[in-house]
């Protein structure tokens, strides 16, 4: 066997294991922590839905864009957009906010509405990332209206 194809080999080989230790991992990590990300989910649901029986679904928006700038990490972007899903479910129905609202299919005029509805509602530069995760759900909720 040529050295080329012995160290391509290996290379392979280590790959294909490193993979496997990562996903063994992350499948742990989600074992081990499934109970406190379930109530974590339940609970934003839960705000959601009280928040949404109060106002309407811009009240909804607005608050979700308000607490976007206090939510840095991963979990907590992911929390927001559970809590806005539910909030809008529970809000009184709001014809602007599905307004140009495309399917979640049509990718290219999604990416310039989400663009235009996170500039409207006044997101910072740094959170537009974050605010993308926010329109998903709003385009969800469109797509049952």
């Amino acid at each position: 066997m040529p050295r080329w194809l012995k160290v391509v080999l290996i290379i392979m080989g280590a790959g294909v294991l490193l993979v496997g230790t990562c996903a063994g991992a992350a499948a742990w990590w989600f074992n081990a922590n499934k109970d406190r990300l379930a109530a974590v989910g339940q609970k934003a649901k839960t705000e959601g839905e009280g928040f949404g029986k109060g106002t309407n679904g811009a009240g909804c928006l607005t608050e979700s864009v308000r607490r976007l700038d206090t939510s840095k990490e991963l979990m907590q972007r992911v929390e927001l957009k559970m809590f806005l899903g539910a909030c809008l479910k529970a809000a009184a129905p709001d014809p602007s906010v599905c307004e140009g609202a495309p399917p979640r299919g049509e990718i290219m005029k999604s990416v310039e509405w989400v663009q235009g509805r996170c500039t409207d509602l006044g997101v910072s530069p740094n959170n537009l990332q974050a605010c993308t995760g926010l329109m998903q759900a709003v385009q969800e909720h469109c797509a049952t209206q």
